[in-house]
């Protein structure tokens, strides 16, 4: 597939996702690897080739566990999300943690990702690469929406999911959450943190680690100009998803209706499995991690 351009600056082309100079790629790679330092369990790094640039990953478990490939929140840190979780998770299955393309990480893009389709197509490729037939995906807001687009737009590619807070996708962002998830990139650095705190509102407090490789996104990386924003699919598109989903919403959930989300699923997806948790907020895999990893496992195992 060839490179499709937008003219939205003077040569005519799109600017691609990446970070502002070299010095800050150095810094947030530090943080990054810092970060890691949280995972509780052996790893190997791997980078996987698609046609919008190579996109990385974080490798657990045994080889011959059934893959199991986890999608973060776009809050910065990648695969990195998933260090409270990986050791359940990594018992039973191959776990891939990926960093998104296009977003911070340690991936680098080369093709613009310009709507819906290719979102589906970067993680056809990832499913490819890996030698995925049908991929059970667990996916963390915009994770969660990126995998209930792949079994909308490539059914036959996705095998179970589970959603957690899946970004729009059931029910549209509160008014200020869609002001804030524009104009976020462009805040000061020092902002992220006070992002991070606001998920989990009083709740939990993330290790400074983590908090600092979100700030160092922030401070360090430019997104693609006009990038995809998660969108709230049609009552007909989540009516042909068959395959057995798990959504899973905190009750103190700020980006939209908890209620109302779940609610949406149960009507229109046929195989849903709802779950509304207690005092939780947005990064439910992190401020509920035992919780999460017993459902997710649960669910899976069926």
């Amino acid at each position: 597939m060839g490179q499709r351009l937008s003219a939205v600056d003077g040569s005519g082309t799109l600017r691609l996702a990446g970070f502002a100079d070299e010095q800050g790629r150095r810094s947030y790679l530090d943080c990054y690897d810092a970060a890691m330092s949280l995972w509780p369990v052996p790893y190997h790094s791997q980078q996987i080739p698609t046609r919008f640039g190579s996109t990385h990953a974080v490798v657990s478990g045994p080889d011959d566990g059934p893959p199991l490939v986890l999608l973060p929140a776009a809050i910065g840190v990648g695969a990195v999300q998933w260090y409270p979780n990986v050791a359940r998770l990594a018992d039973r299955h191959r776990v891939i943690a990926l960093d998104f393309i296009g977003a911070p990480g340690k991936g680098t893009q080369t093709q613009p990702i310009l709507d819906r389709h290719d979102c589906a197509t970067w993680l056809v490729d990832v499913l490819d690469a890996l030698g995925i037939d049908r991929g059970d995906v667990v996916g963390s807001s915009q994770g969660g929406w990126f995998a209930l687009n792949l079994a909308v737009l490539v059914p036959d590619r996705a095998g179970r999911l589970a959603l957690l807070a899946p970004a729009a996708s059931l029910a549209p962002f509160r008014r200020l959450v869609s002001l804030m998830l524009r104009v976020g990139p462009y805040l000061p650095a020092f902002t992220a943190k006070y992002s991070v705190q606001a998920s989990f509102g009083r709740r939990f407090r993330p290790d400074g680690r983590f908090t600092d490789l979100a700030t160092s996104a922030l401070k360090h990386f430019q997104y693609q100009q006009h990038a995809v924003m998660p969108s709230v699919f049609t009552d007909t598109e989540l009516a042909g998803v068959e395959i057995p989903v798990l959504v899973v919403i905190g009750d103190k959930e700020l980006i939209y209706n908890p209620r109302e989300a779940l609610e949406r699923a149960r009507c229109t997806l046929p195989s849903a499995q709802t779950e509304l948790m207690p005092g939780a907020g947005h990064l439910l895999n992190i401020e509920r991690a035992d919780n999460i990893d017993r459902l997710v496992l649960d669910f899976l195992g069926r």
